[in-house]
């Protein structure tokens, strides 16, 4: 559904991922979630889309045969995805 929204934990259960490798992600600008609220001393809520949950999907993959420095560089270029399918056909 267009414009769907997903918590922190539909993300990690949906990503496969971890609450911290989302922080990571997000602090280091590769996936930034939607924050919403917050205040003193409140977390805000972090909603995440269908897109970003699909790239941390595609980060999670290429983190295992990519430097954070070219995963940055493949998601600023909007390619990840087909950097990911082609560095799998060669190692595997």
């Amino acid at each position: 559904m267009a414009g769907e929204r997903y918590s922190r934990q539909e993300a990690i259960a949906l990503s496969g991922s971890t609450s911290s490798r989302l922080s990571y992600l997000d602090r280091v600008g590769l996936v930034q979630p939607e924050k919403i609220g917050g205040g003193t001393g409140k977390k805000p809520a972090v909603l995440y889309t269908a897109a970003q949950i699909e790239s941390i999907q595609l980060i999670n993959q290429a983190a295992a045969f990519l430097h954070t420095e070219a995963i940055q560089l493949a998601v600023q270029r909007q390619c990840l995805g087909e950097v990911v399918e082609t560095v799998g056909k060669f190692l595997g």
